[in-house]
């Protein structure tokens, strides 16, 4: 023991000290109803354990006819806008101007086609649980498709309690123990949520109909989850080709490094641009 504990060392990481403050925007433009959520934020050093959201900003969207619409700052760099009803003859770009006068402006973009989600099934396998995604466009427009989903479960407490301590009323201290009557709180039943944490893409560009059959998520056979009752909802977008080859560079970027056999970094390209400083990266493909 006193050997494995002279042995830890404080790791270092070897990469270099570089600029970093790029603005990164995350969200989609919700059209048809429901809540659209732009988040800013900046890039931080390895080092920084701190996320910085970009406070303070007018985030507007624009219409290509000339039309105006203000997100509303609803805290921790998030801008909302309810219940959107998007002309899909128009195409639309996202403009940000921060509290320190930067200006950055988005590519016109149509809307894109979302069709609903056909169904969320699932299979018992032998070592747990495969939920699956399932869409088509009947009009073979869409093609491209990210998900992302919210989970919640109940599960069971190991023991049933059966006493509970009394505390006095001054104190707060406990004093003593007497069984649990009908009217105390349950404490035996839980609930936990989580949401998706990786990029879920699929495409049909390569299939001669617009159908979507994918794993969503594998639940294993002795989690928590699937003890008791497990609930996942799960929200479906429409992208367009750009916009899908942005996402799978950055899942790669992101998810797929580190060893070597995986793909080398690329360069993400974003389709907004800093028009008080053109040479500055942006993080982001508004869609």
């Amino acid at each position: 023991v006193l050997l494995i504990a002279g042995c830890k060392e404080k790791f270092v990481s070897p990469a270099p000290a570089v600029v970093t403050g790029y603005l990164v925007v995350e969200g989609v433009i919700n059209n048809g109803g429901g809540a659209t959520n732009i988040r800013l934020s900046r890039t931080i050093s390895l080092n920084d354990n701190l996320t910085v959201n970009e406070k303070g900003a007018i985030v507007r969207l624009e219409g290509s006819n000339n039309t105006s619409r203000v997100l509303f700052e609803s805290g921790n760099g998030n801008y909302t806008i309810n219940n959107l009803q998007l002309d899909t003859t128009l195409k639309y770009r996202l403009t940000i101007k921060t509290g320190s006068n930067e200006e950055y402006l988005s590519d016109f973009v149509t809307v894109t086609n979302n069709p609903p989600i056909d169904s969320v099934n699932w299979v018992s396998e032998n070592n747990g649980v495969q939920l699956y995604i399932n869409t088509h466009d009947p009009q073979n427009n869409s093609h491209y498709y990210q998900w992302d989903y919210a989970e919640t479960w109940e599960f069971h407490s190991a023991y049933f309690a059966t006493l509970k301590y009394v505390k006095d009323p001054i104190t707060k201290d406990n004093i003593a123990v007497t069984p649990r009557g009908p009217g105390d709180p349950a404490i035996y039943a839980c609930w936990q949520s989580s949401i998706s944490s990786a990029l879920l893409l699929g495409s049909s560009a390569k299939l001669s109909r617009d159908i979507i059959h994918l794993p969503l998520n594998f639940i294993p056979a002795a989690s928590w989850k699937i003890s008791v009752l497990y609930s996942v909802l799960v929200k479906q977008y429409g992208w367009s080709k750009e916009g899908y080859a942005f996402l799978e560079r950055m899942k790669k970027n992101t998810e797929s490094v580190g060893s070597v056999f995986d793909a080398q970094p690329s360069e993400l390209t974003s389709n907004i641009r800093c028009s008080t400083n053109p040479n500055q990266p942006v993080i982001v493909f508004f869609n």
